[in-house]
């Protein structure tokens, strides 16, 4: 019973005073793609990646996956998401950017979309648990490491608060034939 308490004790610490301010904000997108995109209405969730505390004891090879792996539940489709937020973009309009994928990820989650569909989720803006603006791409469109810019993002565009304000959380749910359809732009 005492290490029970121990190890949730160190795993409080870990996050309160070490997991860094921009881990904390991924944790928060993920959570919001999970609650209010890709909703247990539509898909089963298959796989969550291991977070950094795991792989601090013990690094767990499967961390090298995309975050998440689901399962349409309407035609039984698998795919993989990658979720990405960034608090502002960089740059002047028209040629906004942000930085996001390092050229190892690029080139393992396109090895992984040769199997099966390899997405991006990138939020903007606002805070990470409700980001002004979401964007949904599949791996295989984006030539480009590090940085992408939004002109090329917006076709992926789910959700953006300045042109929907009014848009309620429970609508931004995607059902898989939106879903897929992205791989056919």
């Amino acid at each position: 019973m005492i290490r029970r308490f121990i190890d949730a004790f160190d795993v409080f610490f870990y996050k309160l005073f070490q997991e860094s301010d921009s881990k904390r904000k991924g944790h928060l997108f993920e959570e919001h793609l999970v609650d209010w995109i890709l909703t247990r209405e539509y898909y089963d969730l298959l796989h969550l990646t291991q977070d950094g505390y795991t792989n601090f004891f013990r690094y767990v090879k499967s961390s090298e996956y995309p975050n998440f792996k689901f399962q349409d539940r309407i035609g039984g489709k698998k795919f993989w998401v990658e979720a990405k937020y960034r608090t502002a973009w960089l740059g002047d309009f028209p040629d906004q950017y942000i930085y996001f994928l390092t050229e190892s990820q690029l080139e393992r989650y396109k090895e992984v979309d040769k199997i099966l569909p390899v997405f991006i989720a990138v939020g903007t803006g606002n805070k990470a648990h409700n980001p002004n603006q979401i964007y949904l791409i599949p791996v295989r469109f984006i030539k480009v490491a590090y940085k992408i810019y939004k002109k090329y993002l917006l076709p992926f565009e789910i959700d953006n608060a300045f042109k929907f304000p009014d848009e309620k959380k429970h609508e931004l749910a995607l059902p898989p034939q939106t879903l897929w359809e992205r791989l056919d732009p």
